[in-house]
């Protein structure tokens, strides 16, 4: 599955950033995982034999600490194949 991932703009100081994410595969399924918690599924599949391509943008707004944030992401297909990737954030302190 193919994996991207924006940061919305914020302030330094904010205690929350938003991520837009866009997933892609050539199969109606996936999970879409943040630190191992599952945010995420969608099963479009009409038939077991129903293989078409599949694209999704979502937005998930996360809490972050104060200090650096490192946000593990996960997206799954049907076949268990998986894309991952760290996402940084720095959040200033005040």
């Amino acid at each position: 599955p193919e994996l991207e991932v924006k940061v919305e703009g914020r302030d330094p100081d904010s205690d929350e950033v938003e991520l837009e994410i866009t997933m892609k595969d050539n199969f109606p399924y996936l999970e879409l995982r943040l630190w191992e918690s599952l945010e995420y599924k969608i099963d479009d599949s009409k038939t077991i034999g129903d293989i078409r391509p599949i694209e999704k943008t979502i937005n998930i707004p996360v809490y972050l600490e104060k200090g650096l944030n490192v946000i593990p992401i996960t997206l799954t297909d049907f076949g268990g194949n998986q894309t991952t990737m760290e996402i940084e954030v720095y959040r200033t302190t005040k």
